[in-house]
């Protein structure tokens, strides 16, 4: 008897990760971007609307679309903006006396 040699890959994309920041679009085109996870929920917000939504993980996948170009623009202002919040809160800290400048390295 002779054994069938089955030469088929996966195709198609890898699911993509759902992380904070991240963009995605409905399919009506509306754009949205995830602000948290949890284990059960995802948290996020629409394009010109100011409350978050909520939905299951599974309901998400269904309903949402990954876009990677804008979510690695949506990062990079995220973590461009937290450094300039831990810039400005490090330039408010006062030296101490005697101090060597320990945050010389961090400004």
């Amino acid at each position: 008897m002779k054994k069938k040699i089955n030469s088929l890959t996966a195709g198609g994309s890898a699911r993509s990760e759902i992380e904070p920041y991240s963009r995605w679009k409905d399919s009506y085109g509306e754009k949205i971007t995830v602000i948290g996870t949890t284990e059960s929920s995802i948290t996020y917000v629409r394009d010109g609307y100011s409350r978050e939504c909520v939905c299951s993980e599974y309901r998400f996948r269904n309903d949402f679309i990954f876009l990677q170009e804008e979510t690695e623009k949506s990062q990079l202002v995220a973590r461009e903006n937290g450094r300039k919040k831990i810039a400005a809160l490090r330039s408010a800290l006062p030296l101490s006396v005697g101090s060597d400048g320990w945050d010389k390295g961090l400004k």
